[in-house]
This record gives structure tokens, C-alpha cells and sequence, in this order.
């Protein structure tokens, strides 16, 4: 990603606003960007994750699903298209990507995106300077490395993924409750 990539700027109904910004820039008061995250499983019920390179500014070396900004004129599910095909080389057509959900955060909109793949990780072509490493992990595990500590955008963001791993057939799976019980409905 190069620090010109322009970012549509979005109002708080998640509407384009006919402006953009840099990459890098700080998110002017009263505007949100986007960002994705791809959830990718495979028909043994396994989810991918990514070891973030150890180049990456924020979080390097981390396990993480893969995702990024959705830049100027493309659509969030163009961004997860783009993202999952330049990071990990899987390239499935876009009607294979599913909306999982849209979380609304301090400045941003994350949506949340999900797709199957049947590739192996041999057979994935990784971008080196975003990722090191990738594999396939239980359910569990992947809500270990998806929510890290309270949660990454706890708890829409818990309650999300509890969703897609119900829609998925993959909550039972887990063999506990994936999360601490939410208030939040």
C-alpha cells in the first residue's frame, strides 16, 4: 500500500461524502473511513489467519485475520477482494464474498466480510512485505487470534463473529462459549 492511497470519506450513516483523504492522514472530525476483514474458511471448518510481517508499523509479528482500508472509488466488497488476493493470492469471484456484518467505531466503519477457499497454504501466494506467514486453525484458535484479550472491537465485534460462526455451522465446534456473556443486545 503506498501512503498516497486516497480513503473515500464516509459520514456517520457510512455515506460517501464526496471527499477523500490520505492514507496516514488523521480522520477529520464529523468523517469515518472504511476498513475490511476477511473471514476465510475451508470445508474442513478451519479459518485462515496471517502472521502480520515483522515490517508492518502496527502489530508486527502478530497472528491477525486479514484485512485493510477500503481506498477511494472501490466498494468494501472490492476492498476484501483486493486484500485477500495482494496479501494471501486467493482470488475467489465477488460473489463468493458474504457481508458478515458492519461495526461503527471511533472514526471508521469495519465491515466484515467472509468467503471459502479450498487452497492450501502451500499453494497461497503470500505479499512479503504484509505477511510472514499464514495457516489454518480450529474455531477456537481463531477466536483466540480474531479477538484478542477483551476483544478486539468488543463486543460488536465479538457478537459479529459469533454470528458468522453460527451461520457457518462452527459455534459448536468451539466445545465452550467463544465469549463472556454480552449485554449489548
Amino acid at each position: 500500500m503506498s501512503m498516497t492511497e486516497r480513503w473515500d470519506l464516509l459520514d456517520e450513516q457510512c455515506r460517501l461524502t464526496g471527499k477523500t483523504m490520505l492514507r496516514g492522514q488523521p480522520v477529520p472530525p464529523g468523517y469515518y473511513y472504511r476498513f475490511v476483514h476477511v473471514f476465510v474458511r475451508n470445508s474442513a471448518g478451519q479459518l485462515l489467519v496471517q502472521k502480520r510481517s515483522q515490517t508492518k508499523k502496527s502489530f508486527p509479528g502478530t497472528w491477525a485475520v486479514t484485512g485493510g482500508a477500503v481506498i477511494a472509488g472501490e466498494t468494501s466488497r472490492e476492498a476484501a477482494g483486493r486484500e485477500l488476493a495482494e496479501e494471501m493470492g486467493i482470488r475467489p469471484p465477488l460473489t463468493a464474498f458474504h457481508f458478515v456484518d458492519r461495526i461503527r467505531l471511533a472514526h471508521a466503519f469495519l465491515d466484515i466480510w467472509s468467503t471459502t477457499t479450498e487452497l492450501t497454504i502451500d499453494e497461497m501466494v503470500l505479499q512479503p512485505d504484509e505477511v510472514d506467514a499464514a495457516r489454518f486453525v480450529s474455531p477456537a484458535e481463531f477466536v483466540r487470534i480474531a479477538t484478542p484479550g477483551s476483544g478486539r472491537h468488543a463486543p460488536a465485534y465479538q457478537l459479529a463473529l459469533t454470528r458468522y460462526l453460527r451461520r457457518e455451522g462452527l459455534l459448536g465446534a468451539l466445545g465452550e462459549r467463544p465469549f463472556l456473556p454480552c449485554t449489548c443486545m
